[in-house]
């Protein structure tokens, strides 16, 4: 097996925001705050499910630690590492499973964030509706 030298798995500095955005989005849903381990294998996911590989990343120290990966995600990365490369050659490289992880976690939190933005305008443009379609409130009685 080829170890790898990282410590943490990161986004990329342009995307520190949308991590934030993120997580507090996810926040608001679930009740409670999810680990930076969570989000960061949420944008992976996501990231692979719509073939949104980033680009190289430039190192942000945002991310989750790699002691905190567990074996169930090692194997989450390495099924996206086999479905990328399609061969299982490189399966032992942990520091290309590393790398293959953190762009598409990238590609995914810029996805993420786009979702999350246009679900927010709609939310906007409903209630802008809604409230159009109120009866127009009575005078108070002064007359």
């Amino acid at each position: 097996m080829k170890e790898s030298k990282k410590t943490i798995l990161e986004f990329d500095e342009n995307s520190v925001d949308a991590f934030g955005d993120l997580k507090k989005a996810l926040k608001v849903t679930s009740g409670s705050e999810p680990s930076n381990r969570e989000v960061f294998l949420l944008a992976m996911a996501y990231g692979y499910k719509h073939n949104a590989l980033g680009s190289e990343i430039k190192r942000s120290g945002t991310g989750t630690r790699v002691q905190y990966i567990k074996p169930e995600d090692q194997a989450l990365m390495a099924a996206i590492q086999i479905g990328h490369d399609k061969s299982t050659e490189n399966l032992p490289d942990l520091e290309h499973r590393y790398d293959l992880a953190e762009r598409y976690a990238q590609g995914g939190i810029l996805l993420l964030r786009a979702s999350i933005a246009e679900a927010m305008q709609y939310g906007m443009e409903l209630a802008g509706d809604i409230v159009s379609m109120l009866p127009a409130p009575e005078g108070n009685g002064d007359a």
